[in-house]
């Protein structure tokens, strides 16, 4: 089995610090009332969290914003007692506007709100599990990759961003004092991801004058228009001596300091074994705000369990009726990943029409690619949803041009970047940008894989075979995620249950898999999980519609109401169907309506196939036995030549 890597797909949407003491003038909340109580709590968020500002809108004063202190935020204890401490306070605010006053899109909005701010809170009571310097998802990584896509649109950009960089010892500082204060308590990385990170950050400091943080600056800095040779010459200057003389020292300071903490974790496995038992409550934390549910973790296994099964029983199928997709086939016929990401684009059949946007692509420097993520797409601002960039870790695609074509159908079209600029050019509340529905998100970017491979010049037997080969793995990761971090399962219990869904794994490959869950806990649920829910959808309202049944209104379903809960999803859907005097059924069977359909040329290969194997048998056989006759004949001719060269 090959085990999926995980995407990291939305840039440094940084944990956001919700801040306000805000009452409703009403009580009653009329709709007016509401639309501006979340656009304050937006505006708020963003004057207190500069870099998610930054990123979040693209003219901060054309939005109403005040620009807050230009720093790359706080760690610590206190912190995330405050940050949990504010999300309640508006939680409690939210709580005094009716709902039932409220029209269907701010119900919406308020829901998803809710679920935010409770996710929020739950977080943020566990500050002992945060691993600021963990290579997958840590604050300090994040801010490194932060740093590479801060964009320039005008020239106080440039000065906020040299302030930020200045800053970056101070966080790393910060970072590394209270995770000595977590190690003492027995709260750290496993050795096996602190030895990823110590590569990470060693890969980086190598770097001195081909430092990223110094190339890619001179590269925009360049490419800005409006300033003099004099303005650009002082700020490379500026710029170079912060990365040599601040920024690579605290790398290698952090590096240094990260191995003395070595064995500090209290155990060497899963967060449910911390012995405090409280490091399952904290994976219950993560995994529903991965999920976009409030499934139980028992109920999140079972789901995967099953969606695990099906898609296995769907793959036996295809390979039952053609053996030869046991190998899936290739992606072929494009020569740049730009060529590829155009005809994704060219190909939404099955989706509404989204605004005309444009893309540019890239590779990402090896010193500052997350080591789990194939590509990213830096999110667009609300206001300014029009150019929009993806990141490509040439590490971890290569020549693979199938990965590489499910990538940027996954991070571009119908993804992440259709995703986003589709709902934002819908003009909802701003706040809705900055609200992270983990599953949902991830969740679409994985369904649409599989419409875009029928489109990708694949017959469709073909690109089911990709789909289920790759896809089927991050439901199976997901599951064991679940399984080890969230209820304990050790070697044997893990067998025993995949051994139930029809595997076969090796003892060192089930601890492979979940040595690599452990040490990034709930890292691949949104994937997993996300992606089974949509799949599930799509089947019930097949059943439910039948000959009625639409995917492009069903994927404008899907889309209209943005980021959600899947509870909220499934309630739409669920009155979409009444509307047309239907009833959405709750029974499905995953993959159901994919029929397997063998390529004519392929169909008749496989009827004949026995008749060709005894042709070419027997050709075989023919060849050499002439072969034999030819050297034989040969050598009594040269064992006849001496004869009669001595008769002569």
């Amino acid at each position: 089995m090959r085990k999926p890597v995980r995407k990291l797909t939305a840039v440094l949407v940084s944990a956001v610090f919700i801040c306000g003491g805000f009452h409703p003038v009403h009580a009653e909340g009329s709709e007016k009332d509401f639309d501006q109580f979340l656009r304050d709590r937006w505006i708020e968020m963003m004057e207190k969290d500069y870099t998610s500002m930054h990123f979040s809108v693209s003219d901060y004063r054309a939005m109403g914003i005040e620009k807050g202190i230009v720093s790359l935020g706080e760690v610590g204890y206190g912190y995330y007692r405050d940050k949990a401490d504010t999300a309640k306070t508006n939680l409690e605010n939210l709580h005094e506007f009716p709902l039932e006053s409220l029209n269907d899109t701010e119900r919406h909005d308020y829901i998803t709100y809710e679920r935010y701010l409770e996710d929020e809170i739950a977080r943020s009571s566990y500050p002992e599990y945060k691993e600021l310097f963990n290579p997958y998802n840590g604050d300090v990584a994040d801010n490194r990759t932060l740093l590479t896509e801060f964009v320039f649109r005008e020239k106080e950009d440039i000065d906020d961003y040299l302030t930020l960089l200045e800053d970056y010892d101070r966080f790393c500082y910060d970072a590394l004092e209270f995770t000595k204060q977590q190690a003492e308590q027995g709260y750290f990385m496993l050795d096996s991801v602190l030895d990823v990170e110590l590569e990470r950050l060693g890969d980086f400091a190598a770097k001195k004058e081909d430092n990223p943080f110094i190339v890619i600056f001179e590269k925009n800095v360049d490419a800005f228009e409006g300033l003099t040779d004099e303005e650009r010459t002082a700020y490379k200057e500026r710029n170079r001596a912060i990365v040599l003389n601040e920024i690579i020292p605290v790398t290698e300071l952090s590096k240094t300091e990260l191995e003395k903490l070595r064995g500090k974790r209290s155990v060497q496995k899963s967060l449910y074994h911390y012995p405090d038992g409280k490091g399952k409550d904290y994976y219950l934390s993560l995994a529903q705000y991965k999920t976009s549910t409030r499934l139980s973790l028992q109920e999140m296994l079972d789901y995967l369990s099953d969606a695990v099964v099906g898609m296995l029983q769907k793959n036996g199928e295809l390979i039952n009726k053609d053996p030869t997709k046991l190998i899936p086939p290739v992606v072929r016929g494009f020569n740049t990943p730009e060529e590829m990401l155009n005809h994704l684009k060219n190909n939404l059949q099955s989706f509404p029409e989204g605004p005309e946007v444009n893309f540019t692509l890239s590779y990402l420097d090896r010193s500052v690619a997350n080591p789990s993520t194939i590509a990213y797409y830096v999110v667009c601002p609300v206001d300014d949803i029009r150019d929009n960039v993806i990141r490509i870790n040439g590490d971890l695609t290569g020549n693979n041009t199938t990965k590489l074509y499910t990538t940027l159908a996954h991070e571009g079209f119908a993804g992440h970047l259709y995703q986003k600029t589709w709902y934002y050019s819908t003009s909802p509340n701003p706040i809705r940008h900055d609200l992270s529905m983990m599953g949902y998100q991830e969740g679409w970017a994985q369904y649409v894989v599989r419409d875009l491979l029928y489109r990708s010049g694949l017959d469709p037997a073909s690109a089911m075979a990709v789909y289920l080969t790759d896809y089927t793995a991050y439901a199976l990761q997901a599951a064991f995620d679940i399984a080890v971090n969230g209820l304990g399962y050790e070697t044997e219990e893990l067998l025993a249950w995949t051994k139930s869904l029809g595997l076969s794994l090796s003892e060192s490959s089930i601890d492979e898999i979940a040595n690599a869950v452990s040490g990034s806990p709930a890292q691949i649920l949104p994937y997993g999980f996300g992606q089974m829910k949509f799949h599930e959808f799509r089947d019930r309202m097949i059943r439910s519609l039948g000959e009625e049944y639409d995917e492009v209104e069903f994927n404008r379903q899907l889309l209209l109401n943005g980021n959600r809960p899947f509870e909220l999803v499934e309630e739409d859907l669920q009155n979409y169907c009444e509307a047309r005097g239907k009833t959405f059924v709750t029974d499905y069977e995953f993959f159901s309506d994919d029929e397997i359909i063998v390529d004519p040329k392929t169909e008749r290969l496989i009827r004949f196939a026995p008749f060709i194997l005894l042709g070419i048998l027997i050709l075989t056989i023919v060849i050499i036995v002439l072969i034999i006759r030819g050297i034989l004949k040969l050598f009594r001719k040269k064992k006849a030549k001496p004869a009669e060269d001595q008769s002569k």
